[in-house]
């Protein structure tokens, strides 16, 4: 091939041209792609905020709900300390003058909800820990205590014994009252 320096400078003008042609299509589709590519990740970011937003919208109404359950729950026990205060007062005049005609059943003093006070109070004011385990100690006692003479024919229950579950009922209504008057100061915070 004899070409002429001319010619070879021509030749490498053309295939300049052609290679930067080569690089204007490569760079236009690369332009493109890359234009695809911030579109997505726009469109990702934007759908990213819109989670997050909804994420943090779940979570303030799931705490809002745990509150509002927590809140209810604590209605529950207030309710559940009220009825265990005028029970107290019920069978402790009840033991004391009545145990032999014809008295009701006794049934359980403590709560249905007793585990659940007992939990509240340990977590949220463990001051009152002591109040709740005096009113259990004394609720069995008394409950053992009456249900005990209960079982016996009247003509075999003792004054005495019946006196003393009386007594534990009495003395059960001051921790009563206290763990009391602490759930409706925590249900008006």
């Amino acid at each position: 091939m004899g070409f002429t320096p001319t010619e070879w400078s021509a030749l490498a003008s053309i295939v300049n041209a052609v290679l930067v042609l080569a690089l204007v299509v490569v760079n236009i589709f690369y332009t493109r792609s890359a234009t695809k590519q911030a579109a997505a990740t726009h469109e990702q970011a934007v759908a990213t905020r819109e989670q997050a937003s909804l994420a943090n919208e779940t979570i303030n109404m799931t705490s809002a709900q745990l509150k509002q359950q927590s809140k209810l729950k604590l209605t529950e026990i207030i309710i559940d300390f009220r009825r265990l205060e005028m029970q107290l007062g019920y069978w402790s005049d009840k033991v004391r003058t009545k145990w032999g005609q014809g008295m009701p059943p006794l049934g359980n003093l403590l709560p249905d909800t007793w585990p659940d006070i007992v939990r509240i109070v340990e977590t949220q004011a463990p001051a009152h820990v002591e109040n709740i385990l005096t009113i259990e100690r004394l609720l069995t006692a008394a409950e053992l205590e009456i249900n005990g003479e209960m079982a016996q024919p009247t003509s075999y229950r003792s004054d005495a014994r019946m006196k003393e579950a009386a007594d534990m009922l009495d003395k059960a209504t001051k921790p009563v009252r206290k763990v009391l008057e602490m759930l409706q100061q925590r249900s008006r915070e």
